[in-house]
């Protein structure tokens, strides 16, 4: 996926407000395609994420949707390949206070226990989302 790709799915993720969706239908852009990123193409889904992420702080940050991000696609990114995309979390992680912060709405959900270890170690552990996202 070229760099503009990416940079146009995210801005559809963000004006879509994030919604969540089923990986099956990957027609219906642009959470699903990132549904199907994040199980077929981990590298391409985590450079999504933190487009998204950019996005959502190039402004007035906006926790809501990075609730839905964190507990949504980062969550499933983690379930699915964290031993793979872990180096590159906690490296964003050690420069970027709101992603520490986005990394506090990740549950454990399935992610194995050393890779969410270090998924808390990175987050802000003084930051709690005031309303979590719900699947």
């Amino acid at each position: 996926m070229e760099a503009q790709e990416i940079r146009a799915l995210a801005r559809s993720w963000v004006a879509s407000g994030g919604r969540y969706s089923n990986a099956d239908n990957i027609e219906a852009e642009p959470p699903a395609l990132l549904d199907r990123l994040v199980l077929d193409a981990p590298s391409t889904a985590w450079q999504v994420i933190e487009e998204i992420h950019h996005l959502l702080c190039s402004a007035e940050v906006d926790y809501n949707l990075m609730g839905v991000l964190a507990a949504n696609h980062l969550e499933d990114l983690l379930v699915e390949h964290g031993t793979e995309v872990i180096g590159d979390l906690e490296e964003l992680a050690s420069v970027d206070a709101e992603f520490r912060r986005c990394l506090s709405g990740v549950w454990q959900n399935n992610i194995d226990e050393d890779i969410y270890a270090r998924v808390q170690a990175a987050s802000d552990p003084d930051w709690e989302f005031e309303q979590r996202t719900a699947r």
